[in-house]
């Protein structure tokens, strides 16, 4: 009986030791294009627009390194006489490898179309109109001193900074050799509690905690059509020149 059961163990044994082993290759070839596929997706979906070419290329090369893994995986497959299997997951890497490859040439040759300076710019005031929101709501509902007020926004409060420093700059005066560290200006008369059509934030040479009025306001950073504009209500618009003058800079009650 005990040469039985061994004889049926020695077996099994051999029968195992002659079941085909998977590729690790081949599972490779599969996952990398796939996987490429999904941090890219990723990546993009994060707001990673800026680094569209870099991301592209990211996928591009894990597809690349996919498809070499998987054709050498059906040929040691092929060449080992049953021993090793996974012909079915390195098919589906190259053909994975392929549609990815397709896709990244294709988009490499779509133009990416960049916002224009004039709205990325009425982004970065609406990002530090929020910041002056958040200060107030901090400091007792008063926006931060007009004479710091680019200092204390970017401050390190309880562990976090209201906003970044790219947030001052707008990239239209960059381009137009104004290489100062903020492009917009704070109105001192306007506070949380003013109407919402007094002006907040607007554009200005480059500088640091400037403030003013009108007087230092510029047309400048793209090229006279106009300057972005922060209201008191949140709100940002593209303010041409013949419109200036309709532009409120107190509340009523002050100008008495």
């Amino acid at each position: 009986m005990t040469n039985q059961n061994s004889k049926t163990n020695e077996t099994e044994r051999i029968e195992q030791s002659q079941k085909p082993i998977t590729s690790k290759l081949a599972l490779l070839s599969l996952v990398l294009p796939v996987l490429g596929f999904c941090v890219s997706l990723q990546f993009m979906t994060l707001g990673w627009v800026r680094f569209f070419r870099g991301i592209l290329f990211m996928w591009g090369l894990s597809a690349i390194v996919g498809f070499v893994l998987g054709v050498v995986a059906l040929v040691k497959i092929g060449n080992s006489n049953g021993r090793i299997a996974g012909r079915v997951s390195a098919a589906l890497g190259i053909g994975a490898a392929a549609i990815s490859l397709y896709f990244v040439c294709l988009l490499m040759m779509t133009p990416v179309k960049r916002r224009p300076p004039a709205v990325v710019c009425a982004s970065h005031l609406h990002r530090l109109g929020i910041a002056m929101r958040m200060y107030a709501n901090d400091f007792d509902g008063r926006y931060p001193a007009a004479s710091k007020w680019c200092d204390l926004l970017i401050k390190d409060y309880d562990g976090g900074y209201y906003v970044k420093v790219d947030d001052f700059v707008c990239r239209s005066a960059l381009r137009g050799d104004d290489k100062g560290r903020s492009h917009y200006a704070m109105n001192p008369n306007c506070e949380p509690n003013s109407p919402e059509d007094i002006i907040l934030l607007f554009e200005t040479k480059g500088g640091w905690n400037k403030f003013g009025g009108p007087e230092i306001l510029t047309f400048e950073n793209h090229k006279g059509k106009g300057c972005n504009i922060l209201f008191n209500s949140g709100h940002v618009e593209f303010v041409k020149p013949e419109q200036i003058s309709k532009l409120k800079w107190k509340a009523e009650e002050d100008k008495k």
